[in-house]
Order: structure tokens, then sequence, then C-alpha cells
């Protein structure tokens, strides 16, 4: 059975299965040694000889009693399951991807340069730029940009949404005084308000504070720990086979520690933060977590009882990223987040990292996909479009493919699997097991 695999990138293409088959399946008469030695078979392969088949075709009985219609392979001469000449389309497993948002007071508070007109801050305008624009909430420009990743890549991964704080945070407030200087910045859902599934963007930009919302609706500290660790608990509820991600996307350093009350409450950095993100990581599940900040700067910030925590962001969350294991260009730049300064760089962040986290997986039972049979298990192989064959490999620390679900789930890994997302074609067999 040879059969290409179509990458997430390409389109129009198709597997083409081609048939294979254990014994002669032709009802002809099998040249038997046991009693009743030519006998055309009775269609049921059980090799008893007696020659009492209808020669319909479909199976012989070969007079040796083992049953096996004349190869070896117990099947009575039938066709093997998954052989026979069929089209299907493989798709890509999608992957399941948390997004954790940071909706806190800053988010309104802070205006920023959106479209970059004046990239130095300075009242000066960028080159060629005649009529600057006004600049916009740090909010608004998430909401558009999450609108625009989440219409892009809907189809191709099954997104989900964590606040931090929730929607209830500074439940005291006035519009004279939007926040509050108390454990009521901190409450963060135990549930994600959008959980994991497919075609969730509608439902996520439902669930999320409108574009022009203000800090009557956007509100309260940074209670990203505490985020972080609700979408970890909901996606180890998730099937563990399909690759897991968080993109987490802050403007500033935690708080909100756990245990701690007001003043350190707010004014104190969150260092558990790191250590939930890299446990997450290195565990069995490997759950690794892109970071993604907004406009943050390299300075030591948050002196003072303003409700923020004394600490350099910047230094931060390059020690997250690290943690999270998928520190920007593989952690080869001082900087390991993503620093967006404006609304473009923010949206290419998150397009650059939801296309790095499509999937290399393949679960061939998916319809119309259809898995090698039990037999041909051990016959499975693939090839690069050049006719190399790619190595099966136990696990993703080697370049090759592996079975995640044996005979179900199959992994491309390394270089492999950046080919495939780049849209190479490879090419696999289901082989038959030898006669005899």
């Amino acid at each position: 059975m040879k059969f290409s695999i179509i990458p997430p990138a390409a389109l129009g293409l198709i597997l083409v299965v081609s048939a294979c088959k254990s014994g002669d399946g032709d009802g002809g008469r099998a040249e038997g040694n046991g009693p009743g030695a030519g006998g055309d078979g009775d269609g049921d392969g059980d090799g008893d000889g007696q020659g009492d088949g209808d020669g319909d075709g479909d199976g012989d009985g070969d007079g040796d009693g083992d049953g096996d219609g004349g190869t070896g392979s117990s099947d009575g001469g039938k066709d093997l399951p998954g052989c026979g000449e069929v089209e299907i389309v493989p798709t890509a497993q999608p992957p399941n991807v948390m997004l954790v948002l940071d909706k806190s007071g800053s988010m309104t508070l802070n205006f920023w340069d959106h479209d970059g007109d004046d990239p130095d801050d300075d009242g000066k305008l960028a080159d060629g730029v005649t009529d600057a624009t006004s600049p916009v909430t740090r909010w608004l420009s998430l909401y558009n940009v999450a609108d625009k990743v989440l219409s892009d890549f809907d189809a191709n991964i099954n997104f989900g949404m964590q606040m931090f704080p929730s929607i209830d945070a500074c439940p005291n407030a006035t519009a004279s005084s939007s926040n509050c200087y108390n454990v009521g910045a901190c409450p963060v859902q135990g549930e994600p308000e959008v959980k994991v599934g497919e075609n969730n963007g509608a439902m996520i930009l439902q669930a999320l504070p409108a574009a022009d919302s203000t800090d009557q609706e956007i509100r309260g500290g940074t209670p990203a720990t505490a985020g972080i660790r609700s979408a970890l608990t909901h996606l180890g509820t998730l099937d563990a086979t399909v690759p897991a991600f968080i993109l987490f996307i802050t403007d500033g350093a935690a708080n909100c520690t756990e245990g701690f009350s007001v003043p350190e409450l707010l004014e104190s950095y969150d260092s558990e933060l790191p250590t939930v993100v890299g446990d997450a990581y290195d565990d069995a599940k490997s759950i690794p977590t892109f970071v993604v900040g907004i406009d943050i700067i390299d300075a030591l910030v948050g002196e003072g009882m303003d409700g923020a925590p004394e600490a350099n962001a910047y230094v931060e969350l390059n020690i997250v990223a690290e943690k999270g294991g998928r520190p920007k260009n593989d952690g080869a730049d001082a900087e390991k987040f993503y620093n967006a300064v404006n609304e473009a760089e923010l949206e290419a962040a998150l397009e650059q990292i939801a296309a790095e986290v499509q999937s290399c997986v393949i679960d061939l039972s998916i319809a119309p996909n259809e898995p090698p049979a039990e037999q041909q298990i051990d016959y499975v192989r693939f090839f690069t479009e050049a006719g190399d064959e790619i190595p099966r490999v136990e696990d993703c620390s080697e370049e090759g493919w592996r079975w995640i679900d044996l005979g179900l789930v199959v992994e491309f890994c390394g270089d492999y699997c950046t080919d495939f997302k780049g849209g190479a074609p490879f090419e696999g067999v289901y082989e038959c097991p030898p006669a005899g």
C-alpha cells in the first residue's frame, strides 16, 4: 500500500493507496496436501482442504490445515483490511493551544504607538509618514491581533483561552477608581473562559472584552501564574497524544503571588511563574510555553506603592521564555521572548508562533484517512520526495518519524517536521507481510 502524506501547507493533494493481498483470493484450486487436496476453497479460509468452496473468488483453503489461504497469514486469502485501492486526504492533527492573555489594568491605562509612525516615541514621525495617528490601548491591539490570528489559523489549531485576571476583577471599582488595591485585583477562573476545541475563534472573541474596552472593563493585577496553572490543568484533561502548547501574552511582570497579602500581593514579583512554566515543559506531558511581551522595556519598574511589582519585566520574561522551552529563534538571541513594540510586530509574533505549532502529527484513523491493517504495522515506511527513506525513531530527540499511537498516529520529528510544515511532500508505504 503506497500513499502520499500531504503537508499542511499543501492544497488539493491526494493520498493514493494501491492494492496488496494475502493469498491468491481468486477462488482457484488450492494445491493442498491434506485430505481433499485440490478443493477450490470455500471462501472462509478455514484450510480444511475439503474442496467444498464455491470458487467465487473470495478465498482459498489450501489443504494444509493452517487456514492461511496459501500465504501463512491466517486470513484465508482475503484482502487485508486497509488494502484495496482507495484515495484519502491525510490531515495533520491540529494541536491544542491555550491563549493565556493579560487583562490587567495596564492594558488600557497604557497607550502605545500601535502603527509605528512614531517609532522613537519622541513626537517625530517615521520617514515617509505625513499624518500621525493617535496612540491606542494595548488591549485594542491585542484584540485586533487575536481576531486576525484566530481567523487565519482556526481550522488548523484547536484554540482555548484563559484571561488573567478574570472579568470579575476589582468588583467594587468605581468610575473614578477603576483599579483596586486588594485581593480583588487577582481572581482567575479555575477553568478557562473558553476550553480548547475545534473552530473556537468566534467563541473566544465573544468571550473577550470588546476591542474598545476601557479601564471599566480591563482592570486588576497580573496573576499570570494562576492563569498558567488553570490553562495547564485544562490541557491535562485532553488527549495526551495531541501536541499541546501555551501562548502567554503579557505587558508586564507577574504579581498576585498565592499566599501573599497586600501590599506584597501587588508590589512583589511572583517568582513562581518561571517554576510553573518550567515544570510544565520538563514533566512527562512536556507542554511548552511561548512568551510574548507587549512593549516591555529593559528597566526596573514598579518602585513605590503603585500596585505594580518591583521588577525588570524584560529580564523576568527572558527567564520564563527559556523555562518554557520555546525561546525566540531557539534561544540564539539575547532577547528570549517575542517583544512587540507595535501592533504589526505583535501580529507577526503570533502568526510565527501559530505557524510553528502546527502539527507534524497525522492521525490515520480520522476519516477519510485509513490506518494500516494490524499485519502491516511493522511494514510501514516513509520516504522523502527524493526517495530517501525517513528512519523510524523512538522519540523526537532524533530525526525521523515515530508512532505516537501504534498503528494509528504518526509524528515526523526534527528537520522532517520542519520540512513537512513547510510543504515538503512525503511518501509512505504500507507493505504487506511477506508470504510464507
